[in-house]
């Protein structure tokens, strides 16, 4: 949650919105923020180390190296869920999607 919310205040700009829903066996998070939307190009590889799609201002004492979303998407994985991100004009929304019980290991 911190490292979306910290790359909606980042990145992002006007109003920030958190939303929580369970249904059928899942829980949902989301994390939705107005502005300009992630280059389709910077998509793909978004959730990758050492990555990002806009420059960070630097400026701040929490400029990042490019890891937060990596981070995001190995809790999701770490607990058999998803992370995925839809960026329009209107803003970007990344939800985590986790099982309510996780299912035993192999």
């Amino acid at each position: 949650m911190v490292n979306l919310l910290t790359n909606a205040v980042r990145y992002g700009s006007g109003r920030i919105v958190v939303e929580a829903a369970g249904h059928h066996g899942h829980v949902t998070i989301a994390v939705s923020n107005e502005g300009n939307p992630i280059p389709a190009n910077a998509l793909p590889t978004l959730f990758y180390p050492l990555t990002r799609a806009n420059a960070p201002d630097r400026s701040g004492t929490a400029a990042g190296i490019g890891l937060g979303l990596y981070i995001c998407r190995c809790i999701a994985l770490a607990h058999q869920g998803t992370i995925n991100v839809d960026s329009t004009k209107q803003g970007t929304r990344f939800s985590v999607r986790i099982p309510r019980s996780p299912l035993p290991p192999n």
